[in-house]
């Protein structure tokens, strides 16, 4: 972590061609049968989150290497690949269902922290991901500054642990009094992550390393 998602969209990427003509004809159930080996590695990897326990012997059936992420992020390559083929059509029909979808995220989001509800977590982007093929780019407030930050969004996400630790470190040294006091830590954590990497992309596209920081941060 943050790199063990590498080998599995490098998989994706191979088996492209293959989706991309079952999607074509076969879209949904694609979609079922891949959502549905999601949830079965989910609960080899994290046995007894679906309310039962699978047999020790079926860990045959999960795959070297890519395992733990195929069970964590297996279905979102494939959904985004059927959305693709079919965008118009799927963005018309979620479009009227927004408030369902807004209200399903919360809830689903937050069932995720309730105990012997942990699937929730995994759960909670699938409508969140309908909410945001629904939603027009008029209807979302200041998005002109969102789409600037999603620019970045790679660099921060490959950054923002490093970032993290180094606050830590450095307010450890100055203000170790803030250690613990998480109500005051975490928005400084979290405006750091955030921003200190977004801050060193624009540099770094300004200066004369700008070629450097797509291999550094994509």
């Amino acid at each position: 972590y943050p790199f063990n998602f590498v080998p599995l969209i490098v998989f994706f990427y191979l088996v492209a061609p293959a989706l991309i003509a079952l999607g074509r004809r076969f879209g949904w159930l694609l979609l079922g049968a891949i959502g549905a080996y999601q949830l079965f590695l989910l609960n080899l990897t994290y046995p007894g989150i679906l309310g039962m326990r699978f047999p020790a012997e079926l860990g045959a059936l999960v795959p070297p290497v890519l395992g733990g992420t195929l069970a964590t992020w297996g279905i979102y390559f494939p959904a985004g690949m059927i959305f693709y083929l079919n965008a118009a059509r799927i963005a018309a029909r979620l479009a009227p269902h927004r408030r369902w979808l807004a209200l399903a995220t919360v809830a689903v989001f937050a069932l995720g922290f309730v105990p012997k509800f942990e699937l929730a977590r995994h759960l909670a982007a699938i409508p969140f991901l309908g909410l945001c093929v629904a939603l027009t780019r008029e209807a979302i407030p200041a998005a002109r500054r969102l789409e600037a930050i999603g620019r970045g969004a790679y660099g921060v996400y490959l950054s923002n642990l490093s970032v993290v630790y180094a606050s830590l470190l450095l307010i450890r040294a100055l203000a170790p009094e803030l250690i613990g006091w998480w109500t005051a830590l975490l928005p400084i954590l979290f405006a750091l992550a955030l921003l200190a990497p977004l801050a060193l992309l624009n540099a770094l596209g300004r200066s004369p390393a700008r070629g450097a920081a797509r291999y550094l941060f994509g």
